[in-house]
């Protein structure tokens, strides 16, 4: 998470800091403002474990499922917002996969 901070902060994106939980797969709940991470990354032991049975992520696949999930999170806020104020710009966040 620190990793896409630092990068929404070097983009001047400076208030986007979203909850993140740890769920049993990446997704970001419709409507919620959270994006949940796989609890087998939580901790060195886990991770292994995950890969053992299957195949772990590399520090590269985090961040672009990180940058998925973020993007993802700031359609459903931004739409949200939206709909409550008529705003009809949206904020995406695919530059930070360049």
């Amino acid at each position: 998470m620190q990793q896409l901070y630092r990068e929404t902060q070097a983009k001047g994106i400076h208030k986007f800091r979203p909850l993140c939980n740890l769920t049993d797969e990446w997704g970001c709940p419709s409507g919620e403002p959270v994006i949940g991470i796989p609890f087998y990354l939580a901790t060195p032991d886990l991770a292994q474990l995950e890969r053992d049975m299957n195949d772990l992520e590399d520090a590269r696949e985090i961040m672009m499922y990180m940058r998925h999930e973020a993007d993802t999170h700031s359609i459903t806020r931004t739409s949200s917002t939206n709909r409550l104020s008529g705003a009809t710009s949206s904020v995406r966040f695919a530059a930070l996969s360049r």
